[in-house]
């Protein structure tokens, strides 16, 4: 196995070489660099080059200055038998004097008070005064900002709410975008000479140069937070987007990024979906359907948009189209043997899903554990959780099922952590109790598509929906019939029905477990969202033989609901870091747990 890597290599990740080839640094980068050569000592000896450019010997290197030539030159000095041993005990050390030069020249940087930590623990919401933590990791003359950009074909500016509902029904993956500095994505936006983007960052002098010379783009992307997405230009963007961006823009060459490229960019919407999240879809549109590289005839048979077409009708001549593909993968497809067999199957089986999203014809499944063992798939399945979305996972999961199955993972998790046994326990038990808020009539409704009559055949309360995530407007519909409120936070109802002595009673700490119940979807740190109910509707719940109960008119919402005080004292009790990571082990045990049955409805 060759590796080819730019500076990650000095990065503190636990890599073992067999051997080096590597340009030359400053003394400490290339100790760094060294240090992933026979890390274990296993080979006792190893043989390695160091290489130098002409024009280095004397320069000053935009990334290590000075220090570069000076280590090259001092590296001749140790020279013994050709070679230098660069041996953890074997290299000798500079002597004083020639030290402060071999080492690369250190960046000023403020000094972080704990006045910058408090407002970067308060994440919902975040505070007005949010100071850039890159200032702290790169220094005021460094600028690393970047944004992620996806290319789509079946974006379009003039409309918004079309455009998101399309990216609802085919989530954007970080499979199928390219990280950018959010510098050149500007100047290719606004259609100006573009910078040569190397390993070295962009500072101050650049970001200047832009603002003076940009120029006016109008829109010019999608920047996607889900129903909170909006379109943006040039001059709005902002680090960590991520950004959708129209397939005919162009802006990539030779498989990489080139913003002098016009071609159309192939859209790896759907790939990305069998890829990373083992589910299987297809939009029809030629340029979504590229991918695939179907034989011209066969494209041509594409089925179009009919908003008259009965579901039956579209359902045969969706059959029939899917009878016509290749048993075999076209070559110039970018999907393996193994991806193209599994879409296939998949959307030839009987329980494959047709709708319309807006005008667009969308084919999808999931697809079933025996064949997904056979995908080379590069992410676990990802079931979002910062909003009620992730109660819809296209399979019933009952609330007494999905608790059991997130009280399993934060136990497995807590005790592969060695956490302290009190701790442990309030986890696991929170994780429990952290979605019984559910029990709300109203929101079983929601979970049954609106309908009073299916929520009251229900044998026990659901947590997870057969609705698919991806059908925003079928959620939407579901939530108006359901009368559930808009905004409202099962989490709170939750921590309402669990905040007596009998339900916490086994707890360790009774205030962190109320806490990791309210924040498990991001929100009470320290508010939660500003939500409340006018009407106080009971909801009782029978939890493996616990009985529950609350009120939602519970005014948790409130400033002075003890909600904040809570965070800030769990806070100063087990650290601004400490309580974000217990926050995580019971989020993310949620994340895996709805992961676990999203594959079982075949």
């Amino acid at each position: 196995l060759i590796v080819i890597a730019t500076q990650c290599i000095e990065a503190g990740a636990d890599l073992d070489f067999d051997a080096l080839v590597t340009e030359c640094a400053s003394l400490d980068a290339l100790r760094q660099r060294f240090g992933r050569v026979d890390r274990r000592g296993e080979r006792g000896s190893s043989d390695s080059v160091i290489v130098c450019r002409s024009d280095q010997t004397s320069a000053n290197d935009p990334v290590y200055g000075m220090a570069l030539s000076k280590t090259w030159q001092w590296l001749q000095t140790i020279v013994i038998d050709g070679a230098v041993d660069f041996g953890i005990k074997a290299l000798p050390a500079p002597s004083e004097d020639e030290r402060a030069s071999l080492l690369a020249d250190p960046k000023f940087s403020p000094v972080m008070l704990p006045a910058h930590v408090d407002s970067w623990v308060q994440t919902a919401p975040k505070p007005t005064t949010d100071p850039d933590v890159a200032l702290w990791l790169h220094g005021p003359e460094r600028i690393d900002a970047d944004v992620q950009v996806i290319w789509r074909a079946d974006l379009d500016l003039t409309n918004l709410d079309r455009s998101v509902a399309r990216l609802t029904a085919t989530r954007p993956s970080s499979l199928e975008s390219i990280t950018l500095p959010i510098a050149a994505v500007r100047r290719w936006f606004q259609q100006q000479p573009a910078w040569e983007m190397a390993d070295t960052v962009l500072n101050r002098v650049d970001e200047d140069d832009w603002r003076r010379n940009r120029r006016e783009s109008g829109p010019v992307a999608l920047r996607w937070d889900g129903d909170d997405s909006e379109v943006v230009d040039a001059s709005s963007l902002r680090p960590g987007a991520v950004l959708i961006v129209a397939a005919d823009r162009g802006g990539i060459g030779a498989d990489s990024f080139d913003p002098d490229a016009k071609t159309l960019v192939i859209d790896l919407g759907d790939l990305a979906q069998l890829r990373g999240r083992g589910r299987a879809s297809l939009r029809l549109t030629a340029s979504a359907l590229a991918v695939w590289a179907l034989p011209a005839d066969v494209l041509a048979a594409t089925p179009r948009y009919d908003a008259e077409q009965a579901p039956v009708e579209r359902r045969a001549q969706l059959d029939e189209w899917l009878d016509r593909w290749p048993e075999h993968r076209p070559t110039a497809a970018l999907c393996t043997n193994e991806e193209y067999a599994a879409l296939l199957k998949t959307l030839r089986h009987k329980r494959r899903r047709d709708r319309l999203v807006g005008d667009q014809l969308l084919i999808e499944a999931e697809v079933p554990s025996a064949l997904k063992t056979s995908l080379p798939l590069d992410l676990v399945e990802e079931a979002v959780t910062e909003d009620d979305n992730s109660s819809f996972l296209s399979v019933e999961v009952t609330l007494q099922m999905h608790s059991d199955d997130v009280r399993t993972f934060a136990r497995d998790f807590t005790r592969h952590l060695h956490l302290p046994q009190a701790i442990a326990d309030d986890v696991v038990l929170a994780a429990w109790f952290h979605d019984v808020g559910k029990a709300d009539a109203r929101f079983q409704r929601w979970l049954v598509g609106g309908s009073e009559i299916a929520a009251s055949m229900l044998d026990e309360p659901l947590a997870k929906s057969a609705i698919p995530g991806q059908s925003a407007a079928e959620r939407a519909k579901a939530q108006r019939l359901a009368g559930y409120p808009r905004g409202y936070r099962h989490e709170l109802l939750s921590m309402n029905m669990i905040d007596n002595k009998e339900a916490l009673k086994a707890a360790h700490d009774r205030d962190l477990v109320l806490h990791l119940v309210a924040s498990h979807h991001g929100w009470c740190r320290p508010f939660a969202p500003p939500v409340d109910h006018p009407d106080a509707i009971k909801v009782h719940l029978n939890h493996e033989g616990q009985s529950l109960e609350g009120d939602t008119h519970h005014r948790l919402s409130r400033l002075d609901s003890g909600v904040a005080d809570r965070f800030w004292s769990l806070t100063e009790r087990y650290g601004w870091w400490g309580l974000a990571w217990l926050e995580a082990i019971m989020r993310l045990a949620d994340h895996r747990a709805s992961a676990l049955r999203v594959g079982d409805g075949e």
